[in-house]
């Protein structure tokens, strides 16, 4: 769960508010996925400058507790920006890989949407109905990384390998099916493979 609290953005001299945002967090440091941020167009710009050049911000909650993000070695970000009127303007970073390599959410059922859809860009053939027991075994197996945040958003980092998926639904999924449904999924794995054998090299 995230909360809904207004934070503190600040970085380089520059400070907004932000009511949303998603990051990655380990032992060793924190990526920002995704910020919702506002204030004057050029703090709004400056924050998202300052992210680009890789220059870590601060997350400053209520309480004064500071999280300190920074850009992911590989991720592209992006901002799109809209008027607020009376001088302000609400910027939306995120990540390149939005909506694939990172998904978002602020409702079970748009958790199953992404989901579904994010499994569905790759060649990996499965029911929706079984997307509950995926989705713990990709946990498990650290196929999809829960992200931190708060504003009321969700969301997985996905680092999905498609040979491992489908050998984790074989292993872990298919035994809980019997009959026709798993003859059609066996079915549809040849034909991916045999497709991806002939793809130009």
């Amino acid at each position: 769960m995230t909360s809904n609290e207004i934070r503190l953005i600040r970085s380089g001299g520059v400070s907004c508010k932000s009511d949303a945002g998603l990051y990655l967090g380990d032992a060793y440091r924190s990526t920002l996925k995704f910020l919702s941020i506002y204030g004057s167009p050029q703090q709004v710009r400056a924050i998202f400058a300052l992210l680009v050049a890789n220059q870590t911000i601060e997350v400053v909650d209520g309480k004064g507790e500071i999280v300190t993000l920074d850009r992911g070695w590989v991720d592209g970000m992006r901002l799109k920006t809209l008027p607020l009127g009376y001088g302000k303007r609400h910027g939306l970073i995120f990540t390149e890989g939005l909506g694939k390599g990172t998904i978002l959410w602020t409702s079970p059922e748009e958790k199953e949407r992404k989901l579904f859809s994010a499994l569905s860009k790759r060649r990996i053939p499965f029911d929706r109905e079984w997307l509950p027991e995926i989705e713990k075994i990709l946990i498990e197996e650290e196929q999809l990384f829960p992200l931190s945040g708060w504003g009321g958003f969700s969301g997985y980092d996905c680092s999905l390998n498609e040979d491992r998926v489908c050998d984790l639904i074989v292993e872990k999924i298919l035994p809980l099916y019997r009959g026709e449904r798993r003859k059609k999924w066996n079915s549809e794995r040849s034909s991916r493979s045999m497709a991806h054998s002939s793809a130009p090299g």
